[in-house]
Formats: C-alpha cells, structure tokens, sequence
C-alpha cells in the first residue's frame, strides 16, 4: 500500500512453531512521518509475545512524543522500554524470564533514523547495492568479527545466543544511526526478524528489489525464496518493507 510516497509491506507468520512470538506495525505519525518497528519475543511460552508485543506498543506510543527526530530521542525511547519491561518482570513472574528484540525506523521530512537491540536486522538499499546493514548483537557475530573470518552467521553454532537484548540487564546499550539518511527515491529499506533473513540472502534481496515493480511484489518474492527453504520446523518470521517512490 502507499502511504505519501512511501511504499509498505509487511509480513508475519507463526512459521512451524505453536505461537508467533514476534511483534511488528507500521503507522503513519500526525506529522506525516512514518515509524516502522519489529520485535522477536524470547522466554518461552506467553513471555517470549508478551515482552514483543509490550515493545512494540510502546515504541509506537512513545515515537510519538519525541519531538525531535535523532539518535538521542530514539536511545532514550528504547532504554526507557527495557526498563518497563524489567518492571513488568518483577511484578509478574510468569514474566521473569522474557526477552525481545528490537529494530525500528522512524521517518521524517525526508530522513530515515534506525536503531535496534538484538539481531533483528535492519538493511538500506540504494544503486543496486546495501548501502548499509545492521550487525547482530549475537555471541556468533562477535566471534566472527573478532575471527577476522567471512564465516556465515546465518549457520554458526551460537547464532542463536544473543549478547543484547531488551529485558536482560536494567542498562542497555542500544545502536543507534549516527546520522539520519537524507532519502531518495528508489530507496528501499527491509526491517526483519531472524527467522526471515536466515533463509533469504543480501544479494537475492537485491535481485528481487531490481526486479519487483513495486514494494509488495519484492517482498512476496522474497518470501517465495523463503518458502523454498524452510522444513516445516522453522521459527516465527516477520518482515517488514518499505520503498521511497
């Protein structure tokens, strides 16, 4: 669908587990912006969606009230939901033990800003290239990193370990953009769980951009790819698109 003059898609799917535990929504802000945010819950049953579905609540609330779009305002968004969900933690016990990840965008007067916790991902695409992806916050992407290696951490042993997440420590260090994308049209940017992109890789991302005539067909293409892969055991996934007109 088109929002202004930006194009949105979106996805989420249980995948071949009892309960989808991810969380996701798009919402057109009062100002014209847009805000764009993915969770993957973590901590077993009713904690793992729980925790997911409080941050992305209260990201879309608190985006709200930010009155500036920077990196300052989203950090102090995000810390301010971790420690929500700690609180929650200690006055519900069945929720001691869960988690989520966070990736968002926030998008206005023709800037993009993104940050994220954990190792749901976030990918700019621009000219036919990634122009920039998110690093997981994942025990595999430090060892791969300090390796020195161009080792997959699609399939490493600990790729599922994660180092950050919302809900594990009261601090939290969230990534943040250092500046914001001043956007172009053709622009293109995918906001996604790790049960998407584990089964979808960067150059087959950009063959199906290159070839899609618009933000809904790069994504069913994407999912196509995906389909073809998974063996019915798979984990939740969610992806959400978006693409400047």
């Amino acid at each position: 669908m088109d929002k202004n003059n930006i194009q949105i898609a979106h996805v989420t799917d249980r995948g071949g587990r009892p309960e989808n535990q991810d969380a996701q929504c798009v919402k057109t802000l009062a100002d014209n912006g847009h805000v764009a945010v993915v969770c993957d819950g973590l901590g077993g049953h009713v904690g793992g969606s729980v925790a997911s579905a409080m941050a992305v609540r209260l990201f879309i609330e608190g985006i709200q009230s930010v009155p500036q779009l920077d990196a300052a305002g989203l950090r102090a968004l995000v810390e301010g939901i971790n420690r929500d969900i700690r609180a929650d933690q200690i006055s519900t016990p069945a929720h001691a033990d869960m988690r989520t990840t966070l990736v968002a965008l926030a998008i206005r007067d023709n800037q993009a800003l993104w940050c994220y916790v954990g190792d749901s991902r976030f990918y700019w695409f621009r000219d036919g290239r990634v122009q920039f992806q998110t690093v997981d916050h994942s025990i595999a992407q430090a060892m791969v990193s300090e390796e020195s290696t161009q080792q997959d951490v699609r399939h490493h042993p600990d790729r599922n370990r994660l180092a950050r997440c919302l809900g594990n420590t009261d601090t939290l260090r969230v990534s943040v953009s250092s500046e914001p994308i001043q956007m172009q049209p053709g622009d293109a940017f995918l906001l996604c769980t790790d049960g998407f992109w584990e089964y979808v890789l960067e150059a087959e991302m950009l063959e199906d951009l290159s070839a899609a005539p618009d933000v809904q067909h790069w994504l069913d293409r994407m999912l196509v790819r995906h389909k073809t892969r998974v063996d019915g055991t798979h984990d939740n996934f969610t992806a959400v698109a978006l693409r400047v007109q």
